[in-house]
């Protein structure tokens, strides 16, 4: 092979490489600029490799593009690899898997006179929760009121489930990746969430172990509820919604 066609095959290597990587944007965060890029850089591929009719070329880029179809499938089609996509505070602190069987499904009888009645309903799971992991029961509470406003059956836009607005293994979140692949990959299912007395405990646990890690409240409310950095220059305050939160307990 001369130099020349090993430049070529460079380039090709490197237009694929793009394409796939925009493939994933387009996958993880829709857009018309990704996904344009991709279909033009998919094209050029296709131009180069079979318009011309190089055939070490063509060869070499087919290969690459058989074993990455392999991995493709073998990942279910989530794209991973070459950049974190979207990284998550929170997916750092992880709780540890709870079983379903450990948690109370009934709801207990409530002595916490103070809640909205937007979350009352949830009051026995509150108060058990709060005993269990040692949180006061005011700040689940506002965390409750702040994440979903007492809806067991909400999912946020970025697939966050249930009264604590917990972030599943699976649905919108399965696209949310790390470096060592999806962020969220050890969290509950949806379905699970969709559980009133599992979520609160889930949830309740997360914040248990935040509060342990950094050793005070405001910090491990920042970790619960991370701000995206478009929405810390428009508040100008990392801890806007810790300090939210926060307010919203104070007033209970």
């Amino acid at each position: 092979m001369s130099f020349r066609t090993f430049l070529k095959v460079l380039a090709i290597g490197i237009c694929f490489l793009l394409a796939l990587y925009f493939f994933g944007l387009m996958i993880n965060k829709p857009g018309i600029f990704p996904t344009t890029v991709g279909v033009i850089g998919g094209l050029l591929i296709l131009y180069m490799t079979l318009a011309k009719r190089r055939i070490p070329e063509a060869f070499i880029v087919f290969i690459i593009f058989g074993f990455v179809a392999i991995y493709a499938l073998g990942s279910f089609t989530k794209v991973r690899g070459f950049l974190c996509l979207h990284q998550v505070q929170a997916a750092s602190s992880e709780a540890a898997p709870i079983e379903i069987a450990e948690i109370e499904t009934t709801e207990p009888v409530c002595s916490l006179t103070f809640l909205p009645d937007s979350i009352a309903p949830w009051c026995g799971f509150i108060e058990v929760s709060a005993a269990k992991y040692n949180v006061e029961p005011e700040l689940i509470a506002a965390v409750m009121l702040q994440e979903s406003g007492g809806q067991p059956e909400v999912i946020s836009a970025s697939g966050a489930v249930g009264l604590m607005q917990v972030m599943p293994s699976d649905g919108i979140a399965a696209g949310f990746m790390c470096i060592n692949g999806p962020c969220f990959a050890s969290r509950p299912s949806t379905q699970e969430l969709l559980d009133p007395a599992f979520n609160v405990d889930y949830g309740v646990r997360m914040l248990a172990g935040l509060i342990e890690r950094y050793g005070n409240e405001r910090d491990a409310l920042k970790a619960y509820g991370p701000m995206p950095e478009e929405l810390i220059r428009i508040y100008g305050d990392e801890y806007y919604y810790a300090d939210k939160v926060r307010n919203i307990k104070g007033n209970l």
